[in-house]
């Protein structure tokens, strides 16, 4: 660790975080926000259409 000058105390040598950091709870994380429309089996598309934003 390195000391700050004048202080006497030291830094905390952590990561910045980001994506790499944690690959595979990013990854669950985007498969759910990309997959939960799925949930519901829809009996046509007019009736996905109307349940669904956008």
């Amino acid at each position: 660790m390195k000391r700050v000058s004048g202080t006497g105390s030291e830094t905390d040598p952590h990561w910045v975080y980001t994506p790499k950091a944690n690959g595979k709870a990013e990854r669950f994380i985007k498969t759910l926000l990309g997959e939960w429309s799925y949930i519901i089996a829809y009996q046509t598309s007019d009736d996905r259409n109307h349940w669904l934003p956008g």
